[in-house]
């Protein structure tokens, strides 16, 4: 797994040039990337959907791609306004990216990075260290499914992890394949 984020219908899981939409754990229907998101980047490294505004945001090459979905086509469609080069003050690479409890937009680094980002304003808004506001979340988190609740579920490039947020635990652990129904 390179990204994987929920969207208002489906979830998309990314690896290398193929994406996944998935209706739950079910794997619903394969696309190459440039199929569903025309002009994306050659790999994506992290994606997040808003439902707010509507957009899924794919991340590829320090560059930011918002999409929103057309209905009359039924693929995702560029926004004219980009890509965007992601702004100096995000000093990593997106190695992941989710959507949190909060509303907050995270991009998450190989490391122990993250960043708040605004799409609006292309800008960071906070800078910190996972550790230190998600302690004992797994590293390598590509992205989460967050259900009301505390409790999200954390994909990394092989795993599935249930995390949390309230006790800053990881409560259950399942490999991806394991995960998935095909």
């Amino acid at each position: 797994v390179d990204a994987y984020t929920p969207s208002d219908s489906f979830s998309y899981l990314f690896s290398g040039s193929t994406v996944y939409e998935l209706s739950g754990t079910r794997v619903r229907k394969t696309y190459r990337v440039s199929e569903l998101f025309p002009a994306a980047p050659s790999r994506v490294d992290a994606a997040v959907f808003n439902p707010t505004s509507g957009m899924m945001l794919l991340f590829g090459n320090r560059q930011v791609y918002g999409y929103y979905y057309s209905r009359l086509r039924g693929v995702f469609q560029l926004d004219p306004g980009y890509p965007k080069r992601l702004p100096a003050d995000i000093s990593f690479t997106p190695r992941g990216a989710l959507r949190w409890i909060n509303g907050h937009q995270i991009l998450l680094s190989d490391g122990d990075e993250f960043s708040v980002y605004d799409e609006f304003w292309n800008q960071s808004t906070l800078k910190n260290r996972v550790s230190s506001y998600f302690p004992n979340m797994p590293m390598g988190v590509r992205g989460i499914e967050s259900p009301s609740g505390s409790t999200v579920t954390a994909f990394t490039s092989n795993m599935v992890f249930q995390y949390n947020s309230r006790t800053k635990r990881v409560e259950s652990q399942t490999s991806l394949s394991s995960y998935l129904q095909c």
